[in-house]
């Protein structure tokens, strides 16, 4: 099994993971045409995984966690990634669709002292504590995380949003598992595969 890094870094200049760039479809493409089909011929397994500790939220970075778009969005990202071969790993609060802090929080909420140091130079989006607000289960006054203030807020509440990695177990299990790789990208913005 692989954990490669180039799905998480495409948004990343070549400086510093701090100054963020535009990234194209077709990038994405290329990288998951590339490792699923090496994967294949070479009979390996990928580690499937767009979240960590390091990275900001998914659905912020790489959809759109915007109200009206957000369980789309998750939904989208969690369907790319089960749909891929390999093992899917997902980081606490991805299943539920959980977004970056809101833009309208400052610094004095970072907990990070990296992304403190660098606050002046780096966009919402980069901030590892994004990844790292509390995991929400329910919709009690912590959100089942803990009884007590936990050492960062929450983002919103659980019941804005439901489960993102919510599918039918049967389609996962007798219609996607015994599937093989194939793009069927045509150089459009489209990724399908």
């Amino acid at each position: 099994m692989i954990f490669q890094f180039e799905i998480v870094a495409m948004d990343h200049s070549p400086v510093d993971r701090y100054f963020p760039r535009k990234w194209k479809l077709s990038e994405l493409k290329r990288i998951v045409n590339k490792w699923e089909t090496y994967m294949y011929e070479h009979h390996g397994w990928n580690a499937l995984y767009l979240e960590n500790h390091d990275q900001g939220r998914s659905v912020s970075r790489f959809a759109s966690d915007r109200p009206e778009f957000r369980m789309h969005s998750a939904k989208m990202l969690a369907t790319f990634l089960g749909l891929q071969s390999g093992t899917v790993f997902v980081y606490e609060g991805q299943e539920l669709g959980m977004a970056n802090m809101p833009k309208t929080w400052g610094i004095d909420r970072l907990k990070d002292l990296e992304s403190i140091n660098f606050y002046n130079e780096i966009l919402e989006s980069e901030c590892r504590d994004n990844s790292r607000t509390p995991m929400q289960w329910d919709s009690t006054p912590f959100a089942g995380f803990s009884t007590a203030q936990p050492w960062m807020e929450m983002t919103a509440k659980v019941s804005t949003w439901r489960r993102a990695f919510c599918f039918d177990r049967d389609v996962l299990d007798k219609e996607l598992r015994n599937g093989e790789f194939r793009c069927q990208c045509d150089g459009r913005q489209l990724c399908c595969h």
